[in-house]
């Protein structure tokens, strides 16, 4: 009992440092969650719009990012495709499990926000501080949610996620394999011929970091150099598959419309073998002549897959 209570101690300065994090975290989801709701309003009004041509559209938008960024965005692109064939399925139940207990802890935080248990008119959430707020809102939500359909939830998109980033280990495997690799030649090389060097510049008290310093600068030009050759190939792949979804979505309007098609060319023409390929082409070298960089304004619109691709690789390299 002595130690449960020593221990209760020792933690109280950690939950007391820990608490306006909490509260600056829920603040700023708290503002920032009516904008987000309004997204995906939008979003779900416009895909009830696109719903009867989604396989058209889906294969102009994601051909068209294929084609742009295959190379930019390689593992978000992987990461999509590992997902919707190991991913999806384990968690679309999960998310729906979610969405419904989210529904009912905002219908029960909303209604809280209506109590006014002293009788003075003013609402008693509008007459506490933030710290008691995210305290009576974690009450809210720990009353009207079921623990087992959470941990269910999370046990499933847990799964799914797992999945994904196991694919995309294996599939990278390569692209480590070489940067560990030339990593290695480089450092061979550079303790060979510059380590002497800077020997010579380095003052001697300093010289038991020489060999980390080449090594790490070896390891950083090996790995840059490995998702080079990496991006080049996800791009080329990418250009050649978009270019092929790009042209589908395009005859399947065209047709839907009843639109005469330039030279009868149709997915089932001997000339459309030769037509992905220009496109794929175009899109390649569209890509490498920019760094595999993001042009305005798709520089903006790309930052959540930017955020990805930067989380995605940081977990691969982890």
């Amino acid at each position: 009992m002595a130690r449960r209570e020593q221990s209760e101690t020792a933690l109280e300065p950690l939950i007391r440092a820990a608490y306006p994090f909490l509260v600056s975290v829920y603040r700023t989801v708290d503002e920032a969650w009516p904008y987000v709701e309004k997204v995906y309003t939008f979003g779900e009004k416009g895909w009830k719009i696109l719903e009867p041509h989604q396989d058209s559209v889906m294969a102009l938008v994601f051909g068209a990012i294929l084609i742009l960024f295959g190379g930019s965005l390689p593992l978000t692109i992987a990461a999509v495709e590992a997902f919707r064939l190991f991913g999806w399925e384990k968690s679309k139940g999960s998310l729906k499990i979610l969405w419904e207990q989210y529904k009912i802890a905002k219908a029960a935080s909303e209604k809280d926000d209506l109590h006014d248990d002293n009788n003075d008119g003013i609402p008693d959430v509008r007459q506490i501080n933030a710290k008691e707020l995210l305290s009576r809102k974690a009450g809210v939500f720990l009353k009207v949610t079921d623990p087992v359909k959470l941990q269910e939830a999370l046990a499933g998109i847990m799964a799914g996620a797992t999945a994904v980033i196991a694919t995309l280990r294996l599939e990278f495997v390569q692209t480590i394999t070489l940067g560990v690799s030339l990593a290695d030649m480089f450092t061979k090389t550079a303790d060979k011929f510059i380590r002497p060097t800077l020997e010579k510049l380095v003052p001697l008290e300093y010289h038991k970091w020489i060999p980390m310093l080449i090594s790490y600068s070896c390891r950083g030009v090996a790995v840059h150099i490995a998702w080079w050759c990496q991006r080049i190939i996800s791009a080329i792949h990418s250009a050649l598959r978009g270019s092929d979804m790009l042209l589908r979505g395009v005859f399947a309007v065209l047709n839907k419309y009843h639109i005469n098609i330039p030279m009868r060319l149709t997915t089932s023409h001997d000339a459309f073998p030769a037509a992905v390929m220009v496109l794929g082409v175009i899109g390649f070298y569209s890509q490498l002549g920019r760094g595999f960089g993001f042009p305005f304004p798709f520089n903006i619109l790309l930052i959540p897959l930017r955020i990805l691709e930067f989380f995605l690789s940081w977990t691969l390299a982890k």
